[in-house]
Formats: structure tokens, sequence, C-alpha cells
């Protein structure tokens, strides 16, 4: 019995022996899935981290994870396992604030390795779209190839919301011309009670404005005309005696209601616009830029009665004395334009300008693929007499992004 009995107990022995071996070897697996988990999360970090450069480190890692030996391993601890990893990144120029990192994704890695991945794809997906963003304004600034216009002054704007898209030398002072006129009508617009307010022509102002060469409606002097015809006299073809006619009508001379512009002006954040003129007729001292153009014109586009003048391609004037049956007076842009169309829509509407000093102006709006967009260029070479090549800029840029935008 006694002999029983010590088989039995060395038998017990025998078998708290193996289980204390497989309990162990149990441990050992553990403690090498944990350290392969945190090795990979260290990979994952590096990847994020590094980026591309980082690809030749977790092959590294990954290949150590899977050849270690389980007891090496066993014995080194997590200590020589996070220190190889880290003297790697540290060769390829990851600090401090990667190392931590790591450490930090380790630990959560033994525990939880969801959790890991799902850090991972919400940091990842951050990235994704903020370079996404990136992308697609540097992209619309391609698309838009403004550098490569005739004209060296150019912005190009959403006219629903004001977020400039593209520019070219758009802070940079130029002569704006009948561009000007924009903030005449704008100023006259909201310092009159009544658009349909009826005024007599001043006979004073035609010696001065034929001399000059300034454009003209086609009213005469003497001749009674509503504010609303004037405006449109204003913006289509450029009439100067329309613009004289109105600062007298509101402010009794020029000089007081360029005063009252400039004003209007400053509201709008126009800081580096000054002007001499409510004709935009050359004077040294009269400039702006495009960028302040384009955000007038996007304030202005907001008036619903601006709008409609704005776009329109012509306006008939009833019969007066002066004209017993009456007359019609078109947009010069459209008259240069020629066709408006452009690939996934048209050019809505602009206001040319032209003095020998400013080159070829234009500032223009324009709906493609369902988006409206306001394009300002200044300073295109040419006449009135050459190739309009402040037309053919804009053709040119509304073209790109129709094409461009097409499937969206």
């Amino acid at each position: 019995m006694e002999r029983w009995e010590n088989q039995r107990d060395a038998q017990q022995e025998r078998m708290t022996e193996e289980e204390r071996r497989r309990s162990r070897r149990a441990l050992r697996r553990k403690r090498e899935q944990q350290r392969r988990r945190r090795l990979i999360a260290a990979a994952v970090v590096a990847v994020l981290v590094l980026g591309g450069g980082a690809v030749g480190i977790v092959h590294s890692i990954l290949r150590d994870a899977q050849t270690a030996n389980v007891g090496s391993l066993a014995d080194s601890g997590q200590a020589g396992s996070d220190g190889r990893i880290t003297e790697r990144l540290q060769e390829n120029g990851a600090g401090n604030g990667t190392d931590s990192a790591a450490d930090e994704s380790s630990t959560e890695a033994g525990t939880d390795m969801s959790r890991t991945d799902g850090a991972d794809d919400d940091e990842s997906g951050n990235s994704t779209d903020e370079a996404a963003d990136t992308d697609q304004d540097i992209t619309f600034s391609e698309i838009a190839q403004l550098d490569t216009l005739n004209s060296p002054y150019a912005i190009l704007m959403d006219a629903s919301t004001g977020e400039v898209l593209a520019e070219q030398n758009a802070d940079t002072q130029m002569y704006p011309a009948s561009m000007t006129k924009i903030l005449t009508a704008v100023t006259a617009m909201e310092s009159v009670n009544s658009l349909d307010e009826i005024l007599t022509m001043p006979y004073e102002i035609y010696a001065t404005l034929y001399e000059e060469g300034a454009s003209m409606a086609g009213f005469e002097a003497g001749e009674q005309a509503s504010v609303r015809q004037l405006l449109y006299g204003v913006i289509l073809p450029s009439g100067a005696e329309c613009c004289i006619a109105l600062a007298d009508l509101i402010d009794g001379s020029e000089s007081a209601f360029v005063q009252r512009m400039n004003e209007k002006a400053q509201v709008l954040g126009m800081s580096s616009t000054h002007f001499v003129t409510c004709t935009g007729l050359h004077d040294a001292q009269h400039y702006s830029t495009v960028r302040d153009i384009a955000v007038l014109l996007q304030y202005a586009l907001q008036s619903s009665d601006f709008r409609e003048i704005f776009t329109a391609h012509s306006y008939s004037v009833a019969p007066t004395a002066q004209h017993p049956e009456g007359f019609t007076f078109y947009s010069t842009m459209f008259q240069s334009l020629g066709d408006a169309s452009v690939t996934g829509g048209e050019i809505l509407g602009g206001k040319t300008g032209y003095t020998e000093e400013a080159g070829l102006c234009l500032a223009s709006l324009a709906q493609v693929n369902g988006r409206e967009y306001i394009l300002v260029t200044a300073g295109a070479p040419g006449s009135h007499d050459t190739e309009p090549l402040h037309t053919i800029d804009a053709k040119a840029v509304y073209n790109r992004i129709g094409e461009a935008t097409n499937n969206e």
C-alpha cells in the first residue's frame, strides 16, 4: 500500500510539474502574442507618422515579429522589443513624439487591437479629408490657369459665397477704367428714393465729356430720363453722361458724389481702392485691384435690381421729345463677346472697361454646371479696335471650369 501511495504521489508530482510546464508555455505564448501586437501597433504608428519613409522600418519590425525566438522574447521583456522599435524610428528621423505614440499604441494593442484599428481609421480619415481639400484648392487654381491669360491681373470668385477660388496679382494696384461704374450704379441705387424718379439731362456736362472722348449711352441734353433708364445706360453702353447726371441729381456735383462712392468702398472693405471720377476716366489717383472689384460685384449682385441690369443684353428707352421713336442701347460686353455660351453654361453679364493706361478690363458673371462665378481681369493689351482679349480670357477660364467640373 505504501509503495502504491508513493507511486501515486510521484505521478501527481509529475502531473503537477507537467501542468506547470504547460502553464509556463501558455504564458510565454500569451506574452509573445502581446509583444507581436505591440510590434504591429508600433508599425502602424510609424506609417502614420513617417508616411512612405516608414516602409523599410515596418518590414523590419514585422519580420522580427514573425521570426523572433519565443524564449528570447520572453526573457527580453517589453523594454527590449520597444527599444528596438524606438531605435529604428530614431534612425529614420522620428522624434520623441513618435516614441510616445508607439508606447501608447502598444499598451492599447496589448489588450484590444480593435481599438487601435478604430483609432487609426479615424486619424487616417481626417488626414485624407484635409489632403482632399488641399488637392481641390490646388486643382481649381490649375484649372483656371490665370497665369496663362492675356490679362496680368485676375481673380476668380464664387459668386454666392465670395470665396476666392484662384487669383493672379489680385492685390496689385491697377486702373479699373469703366469697371468703376459698378460702384457708380450701386451708390446711385442706394441713394435715391425711387428708381422711377425723373430728371432732366444737364446741358453743361456734354462739352467736357466729348472733349475727353468718354463713351456715351445716347441721351441728349435737356432729355428727360428716369433713374432706372440711366442705370441701364451706365452699365450696358457705359454711358458717361448717365453717370454725371446721376451724380448731379444726388449730390450736386461729381466730386461730392465720388466722395460718397469712396465711403461706400471703405464700408465694403475695398481697402486698396480710391476713385477720383464716377466715370472711370483716367487719373493717376484713380485706382483699385481686381480683388476689390470682385468684392464690389459680389455685393452688387445681391440686389435684384442691379442683377437685372447687369445681366441685360440690351435696353430700349421709351420715346421722348429728343427721340420720338425711342432708342435702344446694347451691352458692350455681349457685343464684344458674341456667343455667350461656355462649356456647361453661359456668361450671364459683365462690365467692360478700357483706357489706354488701364488696358482692356472685364468684370463678369457666369453660370457653369450649376455654380455661379465672378471673374475680374484687367490690363489686357489692346483697345476697342483690336482683338477683345478681355472677353477671350473670360471664355477661356469659364470653358476650363466647365470641362473640369462637368462630371461633378
